[in-house]
């Protein structure tokens, strides 16, 4: 799990797989302290604990930020859709409507650009901490 603002927007890419209760827990703090305008997720194949799907549950309750979920994982943008059903701020895109994911986070077109570029080098750091924590 790899994230950072930009501008108002806090962008988090996640690896496959449920985060660590360390990570889970600095990420919650730094959400906490900085929730934002918007959230914007990337995910794989990603999933949460019942404990951290609680944590956000209260997280999205106390700051009512809304939640942006980018994966191909149609299973997932399905329960993202069921969820904004009943009142959860989120929508769900698929990579190739990164745009309009953008445009849902809250970034503007002039930080498009370094939106993408974001989001590219979270996701080569987190797969160079995955790998170098598998090969040590």
């Amino acid at each position: 799990m790899a994230w950072s603002h930009l501008g108002r927007t806090l962008i988090v890419v996640q690896a496959p797989g449920i985060p660590g209760d360390a990570q889970w827990a600095e990420f919650l703090a730094d959400a906490h302290g900085d929730p934002g305008e918007a959230i914007m997720i990337v995910a794989d194949d990603t999933k949460l604990s019942p404990k951290q799907r609680t944590e956000v549950q209260a997280w999205q309750e106390r700051h009512g930020t809304p939640s942006v979920l980018v994966t191909d994982s149609r299973v997932a943008r399905g329960v993202a859709k069921a969820l904004s059903w009943f009142g959860v701020k989120i929508q769900a895109f698929a990579r190739r409507e990164l745009d309009r994911a953008l445009d849902a986070g809250k970034v503007a077109a002039s930080d498009r650009t370094a939106a993408k570029a974001l989001i590219d080098r979270l996701t080569v750091a987190l797969r160079e901490a995955r790998s170098d924590s598998l090969a040590g």
